[in-house]
């Protein structure tokens, strides 16, 4: 039905001749300041025992009909002569009534009309394209994950069996170890052939290998991070693939979110009163066997956070089996942890690829060598054997550097005499500038000395504040 109209105005006048209770149209003697567009409501013998209300459109004098005995009316005869004019109806009135106490289902709309001054909470509403969902695409702080992308490796990109699970960090952020020891485990950066990503994960154990402990990514939020999770929904996302050697049985990648009541803990270390919040087993696609995304799938595991959480973490393991093949391996990209129920757009935490670095460097800075002579530091020997000096820290790191771990290819140099040394962590570090101790042989004391990379372009010094 299209929408009725309305004029004060009009002028009863009569019709020029009898119809029917069928007939569908008839002339008016006069139709002066009628409307003639639109739909409109008229009476024909009103007040008489034949009354008829009628729904109808005007062009000249000619009146059509569009829905006879209308408004609770019945369609009647009428003589040649009878008054007719427009009404308001009863569905005029009864309609407004409605819609002004309705608080839904108005303007044809099924759902709530949006207030543009209301406090109100959307649910399904799309601001970018047909997907029914507001799409986040990428702002700073949604993801939790600092490096969910796998962008960032300071470290380098292929680490194995690391000496302890506490330094077994690999991509920026990311611990990597295996249960019960840690041998004949490695990561990797790889090349995913995923849209949006450039780099992922790869954890894999050792061709031949025939140890059954797990393998295992894991991160871990320092209790600043986990706070607005404590009492909340949260769901994990991510892209995973396997190997074409993956022995995990059924395929199985273990997904697991968990919360701890300690402060600024590692899953390898362990947090304190450890629990899951939630947990799932994926089956994973082959990499290079064509499937979903070339064998990348996007997985979710959703739960609740206790209150009373101070810390979150999560982790993917595999329980290998047999021996190992040459591809003994799963992959990841894309990691999110976000607040909610609903797994959305894939964001990186720090909106960008330089504002994800930072972060990272908030808990490990590298500083690598430019030139073959890179001037890192500066300092003064105390003693014919040490100097003291100071490295600037492009961030404030989580907490003052707690170790340091460098290249062979360091010295010190004078402005003359370039003399080999190495390098411990001294006391006085501080969040924005590392504190170091050279040790050589030969120095002038009290003389300054700068701290340079010693005819390489592989020379480093890393500083770390990680959990």
């Amino acid at each position: 039905m299209g929408a009725r109209v309305y004029t004060g105005a009009a002028t009863p006048t009569t019709i020029t001749s009898s119809i029917t209770n069928v007939s569908t149209s008839v002339t008016i003697a006069s139709a002066t300041n009628w409307l003639t567009s639109g739909q409109f409501s008229v009476v024909i013998d009103p007040g008489l025992a034949g009354e008829e209300k009628c729904l109808a459109t005007l062009s000249g004098t000619t009146l059509t009909f569009v829905t006879r005995g209308y408004d609770n009316t019945t369609a009647a005869s009428h003589n040649s002569g009878a008054v007719i004019y427009p009404v308001p109806t009863a569905i005029d009135f009864s309609e407004a009534n409605t819609h002004v106490n309705a608080s839904s289902a108005v303007h044809g709309v099924a759902g709530t009309i949006v207030g543009t001054t209301d406090t109100q909470t959307l649910t399904n509403k799309d601001l970018t394209d047909s997907t029914n969902k507001i799409n986040w695409s990428a702002f700073a702080g949604k993801n939790a994950v600092i490096n969910g992308g796998m962008d960032i490796w300071q470290r380098g990109t292929s680490f194995s069996n690391p000496n302890s699970n506490i330094s077994a960090y690999c991509a920026d952020r990311w611990q990597y170890y295996r249960g019960g020891f840690n041998t004949n485990i490695s990561a990797s950066q790889q090349s995913p052939s995923l849209t949006g990503f450039q780099y992922n994960a790869r954890i894999q154990r050792t061709a031949t290998d025939t140890g059954t402990s797990g393998m295992f990514l894991a991160y871990a939020l320092e209790t600043k991070d986990s706070l607005r999770f404590a009492g909340q929904p949260v769901t994990l996302s991510f892209y995973a693939r396997a190997g074409a050697n993956f022995s995990s049985s059924g395929a199985g990648l273990f997904a697991q979110i968990i919360y701890g009541t300690g402060t600024d803990q590692s899953n390898a270390t362990g947090l304190t009163g450890a629990t899951a919040v939630n947990s799932n087993t994926f089956t994973l696609i082959t990499n290079g066997t064509g499937g979903i995304m070339n064998g990348w799938q996007r997985f979710t595991v959703t739960g609740t956070v206790p209150s009373s959480a101070t810390e979150v973490a999560f982790t993917f393991t595999y329980t290998p089996t047999g021996t190992a093949g040459a591809n003994d391996y799963f992959e990841i990209t894309g990691v999110q942890l976000e607040l909610g129920s609903t797994a959305t757009t894939f964001s990186r935490a720090g909106g960008s690829i330089g504002g994800e670095l930072a972060l990272c460097q908030r808990y490990y800075y590298r500083q690598t060598a430019q030139t073959t002579y890179s001037l890192f530091g500066s300092g003064i020997a105390f003693s014919t054997t040490a100097v003291n000096g100071y490295i600037k820290l492009p961030v404030t790191m989580r907490t003052a550097p707690a170790s340091l771990d460098t290249s062979s290819n360091l010295g010190v140099y004078d402005g003359a005499n370039l003399i080999s040394a190495t390098f411990v962590l001294n006391s006085l570090n501080t969040l924005d500038i590392g504190s170091v101790i050279a040790t050589s042989s030969g120095l002038t004391q009290w003389r300054p000395y700068h701290f340079v990379s010693n005819n390489s372009t592989s020379s480093y010094f890393g500083f770390s504040a990680e959990l």
